[in-house]
């Protein structure tokens, strides 16, 4: 048997099991924003229980455990009162708290595990240490409140890129969210005393694209798609602010040193599944941006012939073959 953790929005999960139930072989998905009476999850005399749909799931039988998107979201709603709120927060901390002891559990037996929870990757400056280090060309980035350093940063690229160094972003008490801004370092040198220093601002310099290229990893087998940002005007900052099915994509061969560094990234954070994303600049150098070891992938199938669903299946099925870590 093979198990999903997921939650029921995730489209992802479903194709997935969908394809393994195909091949005869049972695949479930336990959702976690469906914690309930009859889908749940248990720790007792020493043992974890799972019951999904009010059907007790026997562990033992489980060989490949795929941790996909098992998040709970809190959607903003003005009617909701601040108590439902922390109630919210509380179930959402106690379920996740437990769905981790599990996973925990699973990767130290012969479960074969594909977990992206609790690899590091959130935080931005040791995601962009990693691929320096392995020789990505990375954006030049000052993370701080230092007027000086944005100062320096300005006065060597005309064109700077405000990002969100966690969740979402402020330009002093601008609020900025959590897409990208593009900003002239003119109109920062013109702004930057008035900045407020109380928290840490992430910028980079602009890179100038030919096209973004999103990379998706599957155990040893990865799936490039160039992705034209710089044809549509809106996207041509970030691409994901628009409608993908107004932006050409198109399966791409990476370069076998790219390729290499790509794997060489995925095995030092101990990932068998990851996305990555990069752009290729005018100057024909690829330029690394991230990691996401629980990052999206259907859209990419949708508008090419990249088979990602496919070949997570086939991980889970059969990880002595296609496991990378």
């Amino acid at each position: 048997m093979i198990l999903i953790i997921s939650a029921s929005w995730d489209q992802h999960a479903t194709k997935v099991k969908d394809i393994i139930n195909k091949l005869g072989i049972e695949c479930l998905v336990f959702n976690t924003d469906q914690y309930s009476k009859s889908n749940y999850l248990k720790f007792i005399r020493n043992k974890f229980s799972l019951v999904i749909d009010n059907r007790l799931i026997d562990i033992k039988s489980i060989t490949s455990l795929w941790v996909r998107q098992p998040f709970l979201w809190y959607f903003i709603d003005k009617n909701r009162s601040e108590k439902e709120y922390l109630f919210f927060e509380y179930r959402k901390v106690e379920v996740f708290d437990l769905i981790k002891s599990f996973i925990t559990y699973c990767e130290n037996t012969s479960i074969f595990t594909i977990n992206n929870i609790g690899r590091k990757l959130e935080n931005k400056i040791t995601n962009l240490l990693a691929a320096k280090d392995l020789g990505f060309t990375t954006p030049e980035t000052v993370v701080g409140n230092n007027v000086d350093d944005f100062k320096l940063l300005a006065k060597k690229f005309k064109t700077l890129v405000i990002k969100p160094f966690t969740g979402v972003a402020f330009f002093g008490k601008k609020y900025i969210g959590n897409d990208l801004v593009e900003i002239k370092s003119s109109k920062i040198l013109e702004n930057i005393n008035k900045l407020d220093a109380y928290y840490p601002l992430q910028i980079q310099e602009k890179i100038v694209k030919k096209f973004d290229i999103r990379i998706t990893t599957v155990g040893k087998n990865i799936f490039p798609c160039a992705i034209h940002s710089q044809e549509n005007p809106a996207s041509k900052l970030d691409f994901r602010i628009v409608d993908p099915k107004k932006i050409r994509h198109e399966s791409y061969q990476l370069p076998k040193k790219i390729e290499d560094l790509c794997f060489k990234l995925c095995k030092k954070f101990k990932l068998n599944y990851s996305t990555i994303d990069m752009a290729f600049n005018v100057n024909n150098r690829y330029v690394y941006f991230e990691i996401n070891p629980d990052g999206e992938y259907l859209w990419l199938e949708e508008l090419t012939d990249l088979k990602i669903s496919q070949a997570i299946a086939q991980l889970l099925i059969n990880p002595r073959v296609h496991k990378l870590v």
